[in-house]
C-alpha cells in the first residue's frame, strides 16, 4: 500500500486531524488538498496543497481544475458534502481513471439539524453515494439506510470518528472539577448546564467547581448570568486553550465532561482521558454519541431533561467514586474500540477495496 498515491480533498485541516493524517501517511502516500490558511506545517508529515475557495450562493468549489489535479493520484478521498459543486460534478463523471471515495457522517447533520432528522436532499445524497466507488462513514448509524437504497454493503466502510491522544494510564483519583470544553455557541446549550449548576448548588450544596474551556459569541451572556447569581467562585471561564499540558491537567482533574447540546469529538477526547461524557439525548452529533453506554456498564450519561441534569450534578457531588470508575470504563472502551489505529485500518481497507475493484 505504500506505493498508492492517495489524495484527500477537504476544506479544513483541524489540529485534531493532523495526527490521523500522519498515521495514514505511513500506510499510503498521502496528499491533502485544503483551504486552511493557518496551518501548523511543522506538525504535518504528509504532503499539502493549498487552494483558494469560491462560492455561488450557498455552494462552494475550489478555484482550480479539480478533476485534472485528481488525475495524478490512484485514489481520491473527498469530504462528502453536497455543498461542493466540483465534487458533485466529479462524482457523476464517467470513466475516471482514479478511484473516488466519499468520507463523512453519511447523512445531513449540523448545528441546526440533528443526525437522523428529515433530510430534503436525501435522494441526492444517495444518488451521489451510489456513483462513488466506496463510502467511509463516521459511524454505523446510516448503514441500514444505505443498504436499503441499494448501495453495496461491501463498498461501505465504518471508520468510527475518533481522536489521537496519549491516554492517561492511571487517572487521577483526586478529581475535583466538572468540565465543559468546546466553542461557546447557543446550540451547545451551555446555559442549561450553568442554570442546572445554580439549582444544584442551592439544592444539594454543590461545591465542585465548573471549569469552562472555550471561546464564542455566548461567553458574555454566560458570564453575566454567573455574576448575577454570584457564582464566580464556582464557575470559571478559561477561554480558548490549545496548550496540551493545560488541557491534560484539566481532564486529569475532571469527574465528568458535560455538554448538553453537542456530542462531538469531545466524547472521544474525554474517554481517552478517563473522563465520562454527559450530554442530552437530542444533542447534535456526527455519530460520536453512540460511543456512550448509559446502561449497566456506564461509560457516560445521556439524560433527557434539565431536572435530570440537576440530579446528576448532585450525584457527582455526593458520589465522586462512581464517576471516577465510570471514567476508567470509558478509557477502557477507547483503548479497546476507538484507538485511531482502528479508524486508519478502515480507511486503508476502503483504499484497498477500490484499488482491487
Amino acid at each position: 500500500m505504500n506505493d498508492i498515491n492517495v489524495l484527500l480533498v477537504t476544506q479544513h485541516v483541524p489540529h485534531y486531524r493532523i495526527p490521523i493524517y500522519n498515521m495514514l501517511n505511513k500506510e499510503v502516500k498521502l496528499t491533502v488538498l485544503h483551504n486552511q490558511i493557518k496551518l501548523d506545517h511543522s506538525a504535518c508529515k504528509f504532503n499539502k496543497v493549498y487552494t483558494s475557495l469560491g462560492s455561488i450562493g450557498p455552494f462552494l468549489y475550489f478555484k482550480m481544475n479539480l478533476n485534472k489535479f485528481c488525475q495524478s493520484f490512484d485514489v481520491v478521498i473527498f469530504e462528502s458534502s453536497i455543498r461542493f459543486i466540483d465534487r458533485n460534478i466529479i462524482t457523476i463523471l464517467p470513466w475516471k481513471k482514479y478511484k473516488w471515495i466519499a468520507w463523512g457522517i453519511g447523512q445531513a447533520a449540523s448545528y441546526d439539524k440533528r443526525l437522523g432528522d428529515r433530510d430534503l436532499f436525501k435522494s441526492i445524497r444517495m444518488f451521489l453515494q451510489k456513483k462513488s466507488d466506496a463510502s467511509i462513514l463516521y459511524s454505523s448509524f446510516p448503514l441500514s439506510s444505505y443498504i436499503e437504497k441499494g448501495i453495496d454493503s461491501n463498498a461501505i466502510f465504518i471508520a468510527n470518528n475518533t481522536v489521537a491522544l496519549d491516554c492517561v494510564a492511571k487517572p487521577n483519583l483526586d478529581k475535583d472539577i466538572i468540565l465543559f470544553i468546546g466553542t461557546l455557541y447557543k446550540q451547545k446549550k451551555l446555559m442549561e448546564l450553568i442554570e442546572a449548576y445554580r439549582v444544584a448548588s442551592e439544592r444539594c450544596n454543590l461545591s465542585i467547581p465548573l471549569v469552562i474551556i472555550g471561546e464564542g459569541c455566548e461567553r458574555n451572556k454566560l458570564e453575566s448570568y454567573v455574576r448575577k447569581f454570584k457564582l464566580q467562585s464556582l464557575i470559571t471561564f478559561l477561554g480558548h486553550v490549545e496548550d496540551a499540558h493545560i488541557l491534560s491537567k484539566n481532564f486529569s482533574s475532571a469527574l465528568a465532561c458535560i455538554s448538553p447540546g453537542q456530542a462531538g469529538l469531545s466524547v472521544l477526547t474525554s474517554m481517552a482521558n478517563s473522563v465520562p461524557f454527559v450530554t442530552r439525548e437530542d444533542a447534535i452529533t456526527g455519530g460520536e454519541i453512540f460511543n456512550i453506554n448509559s446502561d449497566k456498564n456506564k461509560t457516560g450519561v445521556i439524560y433527557k431533561t434539565k431536572g435530570e441534569l440537576v440530579d446528576l450534578l448532585c450525584d457527582i457531588n455526593t458520589d465522586k467514586s462512581k464517576y471516577i470508575e465510570m471514567g476508567c470504563r470509558a478509557r477502557d472502551y477507547y483503548v479497546n474500540f476507538r484507538l485511531p489505529e482502528y479508524m486508519i485500518n478502515s480507511i486503508v481497507d476502503a483504499v484497498e477495496y477500490v484499488v482491487r475493484k
